[in-house]
């Protein structure tokens, strides 16, 4: 893993890729070679900042969702005994014996 120490110390590096291709004549003979330099420190130094920040965000991304699943089991459940207490009291109210427990559940 890159950290900045390790992002510090790539700076003053020039990274460079060589893609060299010969092209051949028609009797197989090589004619000429194209070579191409291409600089891929910035590359290299943005993916580097990349996983160091990604690294930074992990903890926090797990905290959040610890938050979250928390803060939803705290939701659902006053709602969870909510529901249950209504469909009791539904159940109940069909009994002709607790009638009256029915209304007197209603009208509050």
């Amino acid at each position: 893993m890159a950290t900045s120490a390790a992002i510090a110390a790539l700076r003053p590096l020039r990274l460079v890729v060589e893609i060299s291709a010969d092209t051949r004549a028609q009797d197989g003979g090589v004619e000429g070679v194209v070579t191409t330099l291409s600089d891929i420190t910035e590359r290299r130094l943005t993916a580097a900042a990349l996983q160091e920040a990604k690294r930074q965000a992990e903890p926090a991304n797990a905290i959040q969702s610890r938050f979250l699943a928390a803060a939803s089991h705290d939701l659902r459940e006053p709602l969870q005994t909510l529901t249950c207490s209504r469909d009791c009291s539904r159940s109940r109210s069909r009994d002709p014996g607790n009638r009256s427990l029915s209304l007197r559940s209603t009208m509050r």
